[in-house]
């Protein structure tokens, strides 16, 4: 596991970037809100899926290694976080994998 961060509008976020082949989805892992580390909890699921995806697992701010943030916790503001980094490190479809919580942040 290589942890790596990303400073972003509202903070500094902590994720995980699993490189697979060039133009294949991005798969992004978001375990529910109870979750400690996004990457030790979903890391078992994930190697049953097809190494050719990139596998992203993020811990929102607030959470893991994240840094916390004075930002509301909306799901506007979660949203906007998820998706600068997600933009930031990849071109092209993404696929989420979400569990819990949030779901309603995957859609």
């Amino acid at each position: 596991m290589k942890l790596k961060f990303f400073e972003g509008m509202h903070g500094r976020m902590s994720y995980v970037l699993q490189k697979g082949e060039s133009g294949r989805p991005l798969l992004v892992f978001m375990a529910g809100f109870g979750t400690t580390n996004n990457y030790l909890e979903l890391k078992n699921i994930a190697r049953r899926i097809d190494s050719t995806f990139s596998k992203l697992f993020i811990d929102r701010l607030g959470v893991a290694r994240s840094d916390e943030t004075s930002a509301p916790r909306t799901w506007q503001n979660i949203v906007a976080e998820l998706h600068e980094l997600i933009r930031t490190l990849h071109e092209g479809p993404v696929l989420f994998f979400a569990h819990s919580a949030n779901g309603p942040i995957s859609l």
